[in-house]
């Protein structure tokens, strides 16, 4: 490839129109991104002045940067906005540069970029974060009466016996339900806003684990779980609370998404001052096209097995949001039929760093 080839691929590849402008205001050069934002089909425009090509909209505002940019050596960036002919508003930043030709001849390089992709990302932006406010107060409005409904249906169900103690059951089990999609929203919410707050602290990884096992293990009847751990682990400065409700989520999903029961295998190692836990079911496993997703906010899988298995598809987004949060890693390995793993890394306190054990050896 020439020198004059690869300078063209450069010039029409790049997203920005680029216009390069003589000290008399004629078009020197021109990529076909300029030509679209303004409306120029006519290649013909090259050694032609900028008043005889460029429509009137943006007309003034060219040749205003292109004296600035031959007068201080670059022009700082103006936005523009006008109509084209189709009816159409366009928006454009426009800044020049002076550059030198191989001649020694000065000359203003105009680089354009259209703004209208811009202010559409920042409308959408604001109508997310407005979303993500709107859900945190609804969700901080809904908690506190249900709160109050599971208190008294807890206090009442310890008064009576028979049939209606086992209706208050019901109302203080669909309480639970619904207080845990409320910290779910308000969970999301938190890490679209910036606003997830980590209390971290030198924390015991191996007995973490083994509280969130025991606690899994306690609710279920159909499922084995095994613990693989070595008996001595460097400790992760984490928020205790935040990453067990990570570990707890994946083996609560490793429980629901083996319906019909086996074994659940949870792996703890330590190598290069990380920490890694990998939990393992025998369950329904995931199609590879869906694994990229999974992470996704709202995100369920849609196939016969997991139809009937209640979910909000807010939980492994909200366990990546607080895994990434902690500078750690998760990843996914599935085989559909033959179950799923899920393999989280969080990073270890350097052992020439750890406060002393209070454990007993």
């Amino acid at each position: 490839m020439t020198p004059e080839a690869y300078y063209r691929q450069i010039l029409e590849t790049t997203s920005n129109g680029i216009l390069v402008i003589s000290r008399a205001c004629e078009i020197l050069e021109i990529n076909r991104n300029a030509m679209a934002m303004f409306n120029i089909d006519d290649v013909r425009a090259i050694g032609k002045p900028i008043a005889d090509v460029l429509p009137d909209g943006p007309r003034e505002a060219l040749i205003r940067i292109v004296e600035e940019t031959f007068d201080e050596g670059f022009a700082l960036n103006e936005e523009i906005a006008y109509w084209e002919e189709t009816g159409i508003e366009i928006e454009l930043g426009i800044s020049g540069s002076l550059i030198v030709s191989d001649t020694g001849q000065p000359l203003a390089t105009v680089i354009c970029r259209d703004m209208t992709a811009k202010r559409e990302l920042e409308r959408l932006r604001k109508m997310d974060q407005l979303k993500s406010d709107y859900v945190n107060k609804v969700a901080h409005e809904l908690r506190n009466p249900l709160t109050t409904i599971q208190a008294y249906s807890e206090t009442a169900a310890s008064m009576i016996e028979g049939e209606p103690k086992e209706f208050l059951g019901t109302v203080e089990d669909e309480c639970n339900r619904m207080l845990s999609l409320i910290k779910e929203m308000l969970n999301i919410s938190r890490l679209e806003s910036g606003k997830l707050k980590l209390t971290l602290s030198e924390v015991d990884f191996g007995a973490l684990v083994v509280q969130c096992v025991e606690q899994v293990r306690s609710h279920s009847d159909q499922h084995t779980l095994s613990l693989d751990s070595p008996a001595q682990l460097p400790k992760a400065k984490i928020d205790e609370d935040k990453i067990k409700e990570v570990v707890l989520n994946l083996l609560e999903n490793a429980v629901k998404y083996s319906p019909e029961g086996g074994e659940i295998r949870v792996v703890v190692t330590a190598q290069d001052q990380m920490l890694s836990i990998a939990v393992s079911d025998c369950g329904i496993g995931i199609e590879s096209e869906h694994l990229r997703h999974l992470f996704e906010k709202f995100y369920r899988v849609d196939s016969p097995g997991t139809r009937g298995i209640p979910g909000t598809g807010l939980g492994l987004a909200i366990t990546k949001g607080i895994v990434d949060a902690h500078a750690g890693s998760i990843q996914v390995d599935s085989e559909v039929g033959q179950g799923t793993t899920f393999t989280v890394e969080l990073p270890a306190v350097p052992a020439t760093t750890q406060a002393p054990s209070n454990r007993e050896p």
